[in-house]
């Protein structure tokens, strides 16, 4: 089994079957086995108590499938949100990482984009002090490089 076989940002239904100390194991709709890592449980750290106990319905986004053909998941509801939000989830994830750069054209093109609100959202969503989370407030709090905002009339 390959990515080939489900794309990366594919969301799968499931349900988990076990639970180990890295994480959780899952078994999707398809019966594909997977496994989703504690660090993708959720939007921040969660102890092991208040992991989906076993049995528990779910909804997650393929990361990448291992060598022996298990799905790599996550359950963070910022990447779930975003996946069913925009059309193209790979290609607004390569637009973010393109924004990481700072060049003007991509953060003029980025702030008209159909997935910048979704961007923005998922982006905030992060820890504070992330660098996605600061990309995000940074793009909300500056204009668009060479843009200059508009004269005060009371000057």
């Amino acid at each position: 089994m390959t990515t080939a076989d489900i794309p990366r940002y594919t969301l799968v239904d499931g349900e988990v079957t076990g639970r180990q100390d890295y994480g959780l194991i899952v078994r999707a709709a398809d019966n594909r086995p997977g496994f989703v890592d504690s660090a993708d449980i959720a939007d921040e750290p969660v102890p092991q108590e208040e992991w989906p106990s076993t049995g528990t319905r779910l909804r997650g986004v393929v990361l990448g499938v291992t060598r022996d053909g298990r799905l790599r998941l996550s359950l963070r509801p910022r990447d779930v949100t975003l996946v069913e939000s925009v059309p193209d989830p790979a290609g607004a994830l390569r637009t973010w990482h393109a924004l990481r750069r700072g060049d003007p054209d991509t953060v003029r093109a980025f702030q008209g984009s159909v997935e910048a609100r979704a961007l923005l959202r998922w982006a905030l969503a992060h820890p504070a002090g992330s660098p996605d989370r600061e990309l995000g407030e940074r793009l909300l709090t500056r204009p668009p490089p060479g843009d200059q905002p508009p004269a005060s009339p009371l000057r």
